[in-house]
Parts: structure tokens; C-alpha cells; sequence
């Protein structure tokens, strides 16, 4: 058998692992997660930031949340950091919230598309975790995979794809990489199902390794890739036509049972049913003899922190918190966290371009604006960022690459459906902007501006800034601009000015980074 792992593999815990949907409590709690590991006491490998400053929080809240809700900001400065960030990585198991996404799926066993977007949209715009969603779309860009190669018989199993990603994310990473090895929207979506001991197909073996798990090139040959792909074979889709739904199944006949050696070690082909578990073998053995902990640590940190980080002094003790933590993850994302380094200036003045669900879920919880869930949906996708549907298996485009003529008109096109959002005859707008204001008494022109340059997180010059103290004290007749003196006990003037004070600031360039 698989020499030094494959005796553990046979296991009960193990053929537990296989199941696609999540069958418990989230990774972390109590301290411990699905693998049945318990995590030591947690000892930081970096230096940490011991007292932390309101920017230091907004600045935490704005890399790891969608925006920075005021009440957020007022909670996790009475909590304390360090007390949050353990909370902030611990992820609720079936919140309100996700009940009442799930109900809005008219069928769950034949979801929609647009059924299915809506879903985790609305979990993202209802969460009171949203470090959770923020992880999952991470783990979902890191892992592309798309329902667009899915019918209606099968589609209903992104919606587990996307679960496990918004549970398993803070967990561990073994488990989640034995687990999209064989998830269905993979399976599909790489070819794994047309993959048979006389024809293994590479694309999953391939992408394993270029993508998944250690990047392209990093100490793996074509060689390693055949004898790989012979691993993951057997699995393939039947079809119920008493049920009218496409059920994914393993079956021994498909499956290569010859030996298969890579990166130096040798898996003794399985038989029977015991086929799949090939599958686990190869986890075990990249994980074993590959970097596979520096690979993770350096994408995650290169997501939250800034780029190209010390391999000497960041990436190497987190990757070894990593290996020697069991392969849990919520260790390291606590470490990078709490680190000196994530509230260093080199980490805040990175400037990391809001991709469009980061800008426009980040609007709608920071204002409490929201359009119809159709609108942002659509907006989404024509934005070309719309989630359980990335373009390649390289997830969507990095950075600049969202700032296209178009993409900033979308980002434009949203804010305004935002801040027009009306129901009802007459009409009236569905979220006030009241809340967001100073209390009564204080909404001076100067004081709402200061405010909302503060929600928002922009750096405005004083020039700037005093462009919107005009706005607030002038309007247009048609022909000229003319004053029209702030008036805070207007509601009229109300919602027609700080509405349109939110779209001018949320087009500043400061407000297109986090």
C-alpha cells in the first residue's frame, strides 16, 4: 500500500470525509474542527500588534468584511481586537439568515441559476459573519469552479460546492482538498467524470497542482501529472429518469487499479470500492512532499495583507504553523491578523482593488442601501463578477484588471440603483439614509461630510472635501448652480443631497481600494 500513509486511509473518520455536504459544526469550535484534531493554544509565530488604534479597526474591518458598518466598528472596538478576530474565524452552523436563502429556492433539487446566485448573495447581504462569505469567495476564486457546465438535473449540487467552501473554509485544509477532489461541480466542471483506467484525463491532476495546490511549475513534471491523473479515475454521473436527476457515483470498473508513483512514493492500486480513496493518496502525498503549506499561507496573505511577502520572516513561520497545526487553517488566519505586519503601513497603503462583489455588497452594508436582489444579481454579472460563475479555472482577473472603461461604469450604474431604490404608490424609498447620519443636532454640512468620508474610508484632499460641503449648500435649476442652503430638518433635502453625496464620494479612487 501507500508507503507511510496509505494504512490510515481506511478508516471510518476518512470515508466520513468523503461526504459532500457539510455534517457539522463549522471548523474551530471549541477549539477543534471535522479532521479530530484539537488545536493547541494558539501561539502567534509573528510579532503581534499588542493596542490597536480606529483605523487600525476600520482597517481590519475593510480587508476582511464587505465595507465597514458603523455598528460593526462599534462592536469589535468594545470587544476588543484579538477577542473579535478569535470570534471573526469561527463560522456559525445554519444562521437564520441561510434558512431563509435556502426558502427562497423554489426547488431545491432544480435550482436555477439565477436561484443559486441569489442564494449566496442574500447570505452575504444578511450575515452577521461576514468574514465567512469574504473566505468563501477567496476559497471560490482559488477553486473555480462554475454551474454554468451543469443542467438542471445536477445543478443543485453547487449549492453544496459553494457550502463547502463557507464551511470548510476556516478548517482544514487536508479535509478541504479531499473534499473538491471529489465534489460533483469538479468532477464536471475538470473532466473527472469522463477520467477511466483506459483514458485517465489530466485536467484535474493538472490543475491540482498548477492551481489547488502549489502553483505552476513548483516541483512537479508532466510524468507526476499522468501518473496522477491514473489516481483519479472511476467517479462518473448516472442518470434517474424515475427521479429526472443526474446522481454522481463512483464505479470500480472505471477506476485504474495499477500502481502509480509520483514525487518518489508509490500507491499500490486499490480495488473495488476502496478505488476512490486513490483520491485521498494523492492529497496525502503532495501534502507530504510538496510546499504545499507556503503555496496557501503566501496566496492568503497576498489577499489580505500586501504582496510578496518575506519568505524568511512571514511565509515560512506561518507555514509551519500550518504543518505542525495539523493542516488547520484558522490558526494562520488568526496569526496574520493579529500580526504587526497586517496593521503596518506597507499593509495599508497597499491598495488592493475592490473586486465588484467586495465594492458593491461592501455599498449596500456600509449605507444600508440596497436595490432589489434581481438588481444586484444583474449587476454582478454584468459586471462580470457574478458569484457560482467565475470564467475560467483560473478564477476571475486580479486586480487592474476590474478598472476596464466598462467595469467602472458598472461600479457606477450600481451605486446609482443603490440610492434611487423606491416601492410602493407613491413611491417611497425602500432604506432611509437617515442612520447614517450624525445624531440630530450635529448634521452640520461639515460634520455629515466628515462622516461619510469616514464610513466610506476615502482620502479626499481639503479641496475636495470642501467640493462636498458645496454640494450640500448648492443645487442645480436646470441652467446654472445656485445656493440652496443645507437644511438638516428637511427630509426632503435629506434624501435628495446625502444620496446624492454618497454616489459622488463612492466614485473617488480611494473608494475603488480596501
Amino acid at each position: 500500500m501507500l508507503t507511510k500513509l496509505g494504512a490510515t486511509l481506511m478508516t471510518a473518520g476518512l470515508l466520513a470525509l468523503m461526504s459532500l455536504a457539510p455534517t457539522g459544526c463549522s471548523s474551530g469550535g471549541d477549539g477543534g474542527s471535522e479532521s479530530g484534531f484539537v488545536e493547541p493554544p494558539f501561539a502567534n509565530p509573528l510579532p503581534e500588534q499588542s493596542t490597536f488604534s480606529d483605523d487600525d479597526i476600520r482597517h481590519l474591518l475593510s480587508r476582511t468584511h464587505f465595507g465597514v458598518r458603523e455598528s460593526d466598528f462599534n462592536y469589535v472596538k468594545g470587544k476588543g481586537v484579538q477577542a473579535y478576530i478569535d470570534e471573526m474565524t469561527l463560522f456559525p452552523w445554519k444562521p437564520s439568515y441561510e434558512a431563509a436563502a435556502d426558502a427562497a429556492i423554489v426547488d431545491p433539487q432544480r435550482p436555477s441559476q439565477s436561484e443559486l446566485s441569489r442564494w449566496w448573495l442574500q447570505i452575504m447581504q444578511n450575515s452577521y459573519r461576514p468574514f465567512q462569505e469574504h473566505l468563501a469567495m477567496f476559497w471560490h476564486d482559488h477553486f473555480a469552479t462554475s454551474q454554468v457546465v451543469l443542467d438542471a438535473q445536477s445543478r443543485r449540487w453547487m449549492k453544496d460546492h459553494v457550502n463547502t467552501l463557507r464551511y470548510h473554509g476556516n478548517g482544514n485544509l487536508r479535509t478541504l482538498l479531499y473534499k473538491m477532489a471529489v465534489d460533483p461541480v469538479m468532477l464536471v466542471w475538470l473532466d473527472g467524470v469522463l477520467s477511466t483506467k483506459t483514458s485517465p484525463n489530466e485536467n484535474f491532476a493538472r490543475e491540482f497542482w498548477e492551481i489547488f495546490s502549489l502553483g505552476a511549475d513548483n516541483g512537479y513534471t508532466q510524468a507526476d501529472i499522468v501518473e496522477a491523473s491514473k489516481c483519479f479515475t472511476g467517479w462518473r454521473t448516472r442518470y434517474d429518469a424515475v427521479q429526472d436527476l443526474t446522481f454522481m457515483e463512483f464505479d470500480a470498473n472505471r477506476h485504474s487499479t495499477v500502481n502509480k508513483t509520483f514525487f518518489g512514493q508509490t500507491i499500490t492500486g486499490r480495488t473495488g470500492s476502496q478505488g476512490y480513496l486513490e483520491y485521498q493518496d494523492v492529497v496525502d502525498v503532495t501534502l507530504a512532499n510538496r510546499p504545499v503549506a507556503e503555496y496557501i499561507v503566501k496566496r492568503l496573505w497576498e489577499a489580505y495583507v500586501y504582496p510578496n511577502p518575506d519568505t524568511t520572516t512571514i511565509v515560512t513561520p506561518l507555514a509551519n504553523l500550518l504543518k505542525n497545526g495539523n493542516w488547520e487553517i484558522r490558526p494562520v488566519l488568526k496569526a496574520m491578523f493579529r500580526s504587526q505586519e497586517f496593521y503596518s503601513t506597507q499593509s495599508k497603503t497597499t491598495g488592493f482593488i475592490k473586486d465588484p462583489v467586495q465594492m458593491f455588497i461592501g455599498f449596500s452594508r456600509t449605507t444600508g442601501l440596497w436595490p432589489s436582489l434581481a438588481t444586484l444579481d444583474s449587476s454582478l454579472n454584468n459586471a462580470a463578477h457574478r458569484p457560482t460563475m467565475p470564467p475560467t479555472v483560473f478564477g476571475w482577473p486580479p486586480g487592474d484588471a476590474w478598472l476596464s472603461s466598462q467595469g467602472v461604469v458598472e461600479r457606477a450604474n450600481y451605486i446609482r440603483e443603490c440610492i434611487r431604490y423606491k416601492s410602493g404608490t407613491p413611491s417611497i424609498y425602500v432604506y432611509p439614509v437617515n442612520p447614517i447620519l450624525p445624531p440630530a443636532g450635529q448634521q452640520t454640512d461639515a460634520n455629515i461630510v466628515d462622516k461619510l468620508i469616514t464610513l466610506l474610508r476615502i482620502s479626499p484632499s481639503s479641496t475636495e472635501r470642501q467640493t462636498y460641503i458645496d454640494y450640500l449648500n448648492t443645487d442645480y435649476n436646470g441652467t446654472s448652480v445656485i445656493a440652496d442652503p443645507w437644511n438638516a430638518t428637511s427630509q426632503t433635502m435629506i434624501d435628495k443631497k446625502i444620496r446624492g453625496l454618497l454616489y459622488i464620494m463612492a466614485q473617488h479612487p480611494s473608494y475603488f481600494v480596501r
